[in-house]
């Protein structure tokens, strides 16, 4: 894939921050759903946010020059916390019985995969990407449509092509609200609440926030607080 500049730049620091404001999102998302029941609306709404904001940080981070040398470092991680958490996950207060979806470590790890064979260039990575998609989207959490805003955002931050950044719209503003809906029953008014990452976004362009990298913090959270959240639930 040729690569052009990017169409604009994020200071380290705020991509950072925004790292840090999805995961307090996730967080109470999560302790709302699991814990609470659901009886703090506004919470799960807020929620939606979270990982198309993990997302973009991902994809912003995949796209910088020089980027491939690290897939392979990031898919291990990604595997080997994915993993971990599932052995939580299939916890009766988060899926119980069922394996299905698997966690978002996962859903990040196929879209990384995708990623990867779609640099690699020829018909034979573009087909085998085509085939991770749609078999992997079957399987990882925000399913096919969570890979689509992913790749897309990348391929619009490594080339700058206006198609990209309309998939990524299309993504985000249609196609997660509408699997919320379909899938888990939530008001279009809280699913909706996706698009709220575009402002935040818009934001992040022009901050320069210091907030120094912590590269393990979310590989680490994931599976600790999900912990945290099954032995509350079992306490209570």
């Amino acid at each position: 894939m040729s690569s052009t500049p990017p169409p604009f730049k994020i200071h380290d620091g705020t991509l950072e921050a925004l790292k840090w404001l999805a995961l307090v999102l996730m967080t109470g998302d999560h302790i709302n759903t699991y814990l609470l029941g659901g009886k703090m609306p506004m919470l799960y709404a807020a929620g939606r946010m979270a990982f198309p904001l993990f997302a973009f940080v991902l994809a912003y981070n995949l796209a910088r020059p020089g980027a491939r040398a690290a897939y392979r470092r990031t898919a291990v991680r990604l595997t080997a916390f994915g993993a971990i958490a599932m052995v939580v996950f299939v916890a009766p207060i988060f899926l119980g019985a069922d394996w299905r979806p698997l966690n978002i470590m996962f859903t990040f790890l196929a879209a990384l995969a995708i990623i990867a064979l779609l640099d690699g260039g020829g018909w034979t990575k573009r087909l085998a990407a085509l085939a991770v998609f749609l078999i992997s989207g079957a399987f990882v959490d925000y399913f096919w449509p969570g890979l689509i805003l992913l790749v897309s955002m990348y391929w619009f931050l490594r080339t700058g092509q206006a198609w990209a950044l309309l998939v990524w719209m299309i993504a985000l503003v249609l196609a997660l609200p509408l699997q919320s809906l379909l899938l888990y029953h939530a008001p279009l008014r809280y699913a909706g609440w996706t698009i709220g990452t575009l402002p935040l976004l818009a934001l992040a362009t022009r901050a320069a926030i210091r907030v120094p990298r912590t590269r393990w913090l979310f590989y680490v959270y994931y599976p600790v607080h999900l912990l945290a959240i099954w032995a509350l639930g079992v306490m209570s």
